[in-house]
């Protein structure tokens, strides 16, 4: 059996030394399939952070067709224009992969293309990593649930 997840709201609270009483709710909680309990935490943000780009050489490679048919032009301060937006959906559309997008890379050169001038559109993988950084500090470890409760 895999893990059990809730969700419903719990307040945990605990005194470290040199800092006190700190108390969180938590977002949800899972049981995996060894018994071992682990604090899930979501975070929300309207600002994108710690997503990483990762070229996808295969991809690439794959639509080069599609992607000659782009200029530094059609990446405005990193905004895909009209003309990207389409060939990321065709592309999106033809892998099944929608954790990918389009950037301009100014390093590559596309084989005499673009009037000789330097660059070329490729494929990324978007990641966005589940971030945990633990304050080992205050007595906060990454690991299973042990014992927060005082």
């Amino acid at each position: 059996m895999g893990w059990q997840l809730r969700t419903f709201p719990l307040v945990w609270r605990a005194n470290f030394d040199g800092v006190g009483w700190v108390a969180g709710e938590t977002d949800m909680i899972g049981v995996d399939q060894n018994g071992d309990i682990h604090i899930i935490d979501f975070k929300t943000s309207k600002h994108t952070f710690g997503i990483k780009y990762t070229p996808n050489i295969k991809i690439t490679d794959d639509h080069e067709s599609y992607l000659k048919l782009l200029s530094k032009d059609d990446f405005n301060n990193g905004k895909l224009g009209k003309k990207a937006r389409n060939i990321l959906r065709a592309i999106k559309d033809d892998t099944g992969n929608n954790h990918i997008s389009i950037q301009w890379n100014n390093d590559l050169n596309q084989d005499g293309l673009n009037n000789g001038k330097p660059g070329k559109a490729v494929v990324v993988n978007k990641h966005m990593p589940f971030v945990s950084t633990p304050n080992k500090d205050y007595g906060q470890i990454l690991s299973a649930y042990t014992d927060y409760s005082n």
